[in-house]
């Protein structure tokens, strides 16, 4: 199959997702919904990079590459852009306000960036004549195919928050994401949550659906616990980054009160560095040196921090089901995640300890010094388990077959109907 792939191509899942098409013998003709700066592009495997046919051009996208390279100026435009000015309000409150891409200087934008992108896309669909075009998320790569459906099959992804908070935070977004999910032949989401909110959304009935990790499966000989033993994990982890559905600064107010009490243990966080709410938090601590801001990391630091974490925290409010959170689990590290419904789906069953109020810090505080107090055999036990859930449903071996046959479904679906 020749797959039109249209995604961040900044993205560790974005790079997963095109790693899986190869091995599964397609040809991936990528475009990148976001122009590369030369750092992004050498972080790129070479393979990938020379799949890549476009990367916008256009002003707007330009500027919006040279303003956001770094965590601290990503999180000062994304406060401009939303809020009009700048803050260092460290409360909740603030940081939950407004999903990305919805702020009302920057969501015209991105839609207009959406627009520009679609242009180019149907123009590049009509020289290299794909099977299908497949969007790896909705805001807005998902928007930028909408008018493609009527001459091409279609595929959308859905992750995170997409439809669960995004959607839902303007009217026009609204209505821009239940037009892109009208007509397509596919639909792809990590958690049922959001194959059933896709319904009501406008999704047809009769699109081919599948639920499988965003980057198409992590890599067990990169993300696995390898010989790290229980001795040697002295970090917990958080690798969620700034995102506006994480509590990352309950995380470190938790963190300055932890290392206060054990003073083996040191908190990492990652993608904050620079990040002005992080690092007023980190100085004002009390063991600054222990509390650690990362900027973006490769998968093979990512997995030796996981080998190194004695827990992988994620406080998110709302979200799908984190590939980041999963890839921890694979390396042995406890996870302690928000309680949301794609996350009860994924831990209820044997690891509904793990499950928090993520807007309680009082409730995390308890549950990450439980994890960390807790004898070695029984965090050898709850560690097992989170290595059995996520390898069994949720590597690159577990998913690379149900991927396949859904984009073989695809192929069936479309040949009916074009």
């Amino acid at each position: 199959m020749r797959i039109m792939i249209v995604a961040d191509m900044r993205s560790p899942h974005s790079i997963g997702w095109v790693k899986g098409l190869l091995k599964m013998g397609a040809l991936p003709l990528v475009v990148s919904s976001r122009r590369l700066n030369p750092a992004e592009r050498s972080a790129i495997p070479i393979s990938i990079r020379e799949l890549i046919i476009h990367e916008p051009s256009d002003l707007l996208s330009r500027a919006r590459s040279l303003s956001t390279a770094s965590p601290g100026s990503l999180s000062l435009v994304r406060s401009l852009a939303r809020r009009g000015r700048t803050t260092n309000n460290d409360s909740i409150a603030q940081q939950l306000s407004t999903p990305e891409g919805t702020g009302r200087i920057e969501l015209p934008l991105e839609l207009r960036i959406a627009r520009e992108l679609g242009r180019k896309v149907l123009s590049l669909a009509h020289t290299h004549n794909p099977d299908l075009i497949h969007a790896l998320r909705i805001p807005f790569e998902g928007i930028s195919i909408t008018s493609m459906a009527a001459t091409w099959p279609t595929a959308i992804s859905i992750w995170g928050q997409d439809l669960a908070r995004q959607a839902s935070a303007s009217l026009r977004l609204a209505e821009a994401t239940r037009k892109s999910l009208m007509n397509i032949r596919g639909l792809h989401a990590d958690c049922r949550r959001d194959i059933e909110l896709a319904a009501k959304w406008g999704a047809p009935p009769t699109a081919v659906k599948i639920i499988a990790a965003g980057n198409m499966g992590y890599d067990v000989n990169v993300f696995n616990s390898g010989a790290s033993l229980y001795r040697e994990r002295d970090f917990v982890f958080c690798p969620r980054g700034p995102g506006s559905g994480i509590n990352y600064a309950g995380f470190l107010r938790i963190a300055d009160r932890i290392t206060r009490t054990h003073p083996r243990i040191s908190f990492v966080a990652a993608r904050l560095s620079g990040v002005t709410i992080a690092e007023d938090i980190r100085r004002r601590s009390a063991h600054p040196e222990r509390i650690i801001l990362t900027g973006n990391l490769s998968s093979q630091e990512m997995a030796d921090i996981y080998r190194r974490s004695i827990a992988v925290v994620s406080p998110s409010v709302n979200d799908g089901t984190p590939n980041s959170v999963l890839e921890g689990m694979s390396c042995g590290a406890v996870p302690l995640v928000g309680d949301i419904a794609p996350l009860r789906e994924l831990l209820q069953e044997t690891m509904a300890g793990s499950l928090v109020d993520p807007l309680d810090e009082a409730e995390m505080e308890k549950q990450i010094i439980k994890v960390l107090d807790a004898p070695e055999e029984e965090w050898l036990q709850r560690s097992a388990e989170a290595q059995r859930i996520s390898t069994s449903g949720w590597s690159r071996g577990a998913t690379f077959g149900r991927v396949e046959a859904w984009y073989e479904q695809l192929a069936v679906a479309g040949a009916r109907t074009l």
